[in-house]
């Protein structure tokens, strides 16, 4: 394929940490790999609730060169409009109330904007995450201006369909030359729920990434200062109620007596201990509960392999990467029965899905999980071929270079169409 230089544009980058940065990341640094040019326009913020943070004006990582602008801080008014906006669109479905949303939700970065409209003209294709429905808008805009090919990644959190379908979303879903959803589930609702139709969408999912190594059990277990002979269950996630962390400490706590060498180890930011279920407050959910907090890259292979499942029952994933490198590492995994979730997870096979708040059903899984370690095993390997087969760079990458060249000739075909008109 001819050399081409696209342009990636996304409220946040790492080292900021999350499934859209980390998606964003592997399909950029691929694409270099590949000898293409990928540049990324982005903002200084590593705090998605907030928008705080101030990460360098401009640095190469991965040979991907990357631009941040600065971005308004998310405080406490902010949060009141984004609040008036949903809660008024809600109730009315009037579109005043959608500029509240936009400008709430963020990231507003006048400056990313600005480098838009003066230079979105030397790129052959740009690709903007619709994490924010604004900056997503504001690509939309100036890709049409521009008469630049725009390709536009819903990631959209199924379980929050209502809130999302504002006229500002359905109009950049309807205008994007491609659609890259990361899930089959998500691609079906872009065409049942949105209209959209199949000719502009193609599925393509995150590249995983694959430590050059993976560490034993036992050696991790020893790295990490835990105990060889525990059952280990990890939860890898923000540790707020959404994704899971309350539903999996309720059903941990049912299961201490029953199970004396149950272990969770948490890793990741979260609530402080107000907010969290009262069984974390007793002694005895204390002796069996390790929080590690935000952990870097290496200590999150490390909590992966010396895990024995990984649980995250979140209600809100446009994937759960997090699923696909606990299986490199061999685990079975535990999700939710929401959003892209059950496309992601073969129940039964690679891991199991349990409903929202089920919490007597999640503990059954766990159980089952530790009386047989051969199901574990099996789970864990066969999520490891999914991986293999489906989530590598090479497999990913080939996919993403036949969407580019998809999207540049309906984007071809396009301008040749709106030349007829006009002549």
């Amino acid at each position: 394929m001819q050399p081409l230089k696209i342009l990636f544009v996304t409220p946040q980058y790492p080292p900021a940490i999350g499934g859209t940065e980390q998606l964003v990341a592997g399909w950029a640094e691929e694409l270099v790999r590949r000898g293409h040019q990928a540049h990324v326009f982005t903002t200084r913020s590593t705090h998605q609730p907030t928008w705080r943070g101030s990460l360098p004006s401009y640095e190469e990582r991965g040979g991907v060169r990357v631009w941040r602008f600065r971005q308004w801080e998310r405080g406490r008014r902010t949060m009141r409009l984004m609040d008036w906006g949903y809660s008024g669109f809600l109730r009315t479905g009037q579109r005043r109330y959608e500029a509240g949303i936009w400008l709430a939700e963020g990231p507003v970065a006048p400056g990313l904007f600005a480098a838009l409209l003066v230079r979105s003209r030397s790129y052959d294709a740009i690709i903007s995450m619709s994490a924010s429905t604004l900056t997503s808008l504001v690509v939309c805009l100036v890709s049409q201006r521009a008469h630049t090919v725009w390709i536009n990644v819903p990631l959209l959190h199924l379980d929050q369909l209502l809130p999302r379908a504002i006229t500002g979303r359905q109009h950049i879903l309807s205008s994007a030359s491609l659609l890259l959803p990361v899930s089959g589930i998500e691609a079906s609702v872009l065409q049942t729920r949105f209209g959209i139709p199949g000719s502009r969408i193609q599925v393509i999912p995150p590249i995983v990434p694959m430590p050059a190594e993976v560490t034993a059990q036992t050696a991790s277990r020893a790295q990490l200062g835990l105990p060889a002979d525990a059952f280990i269950v990890a939860f890898l996630a923000r540790q707020v109620a959404y994704k899971g962390f309350h539903q999996t400490i309720e059903a941990i706590s049912r299961l201490l007596k029953e199970f004396p060498n149950l272990l969770l180890v948490s890793a990741g930011p979260g609530d402080t201990t107000e907010n969290l279920p009262d069984a974390t407050r007793s002694e005895s959910f204390r002796m069996r509960w390790r929080n590690l907090g935000t952990v870097d890259e290496e200590t999150k292979w490390r909590l992966l392999s010396a895990c024995d499942v990984l649980c995250m029952p979140s209600t809100g994933e446009a994937f759960g990467i997090v699923y696909a490198e606990a299986w490199v590492c061999g685990k079975p995994v535990i999700g939710a029965n929401s959003g892209a979730v059950p496309g992601v997870i073969t129940h039964g096979v690679d891991g199991f899905v349990v409903e929202p708040g089920d919490v007597e059903g999640l503990a059954g899984y766990l159980a089952k999980l530790q009386q047989h370690p051969d199901l574990a095993r099996k789970m864990g390997q066969a999520g490891r071929r999914k991986v293999l087969t489906h989530f590598t760079a090479r497999s990913v990458g080939d996919a993403l270079e036949g969407a580019l060249a998809r999207a540049l000739r309906l984007g071809r075909n396009k301008r040749l169409r709106i030349a007829s008109e006009s002549g």
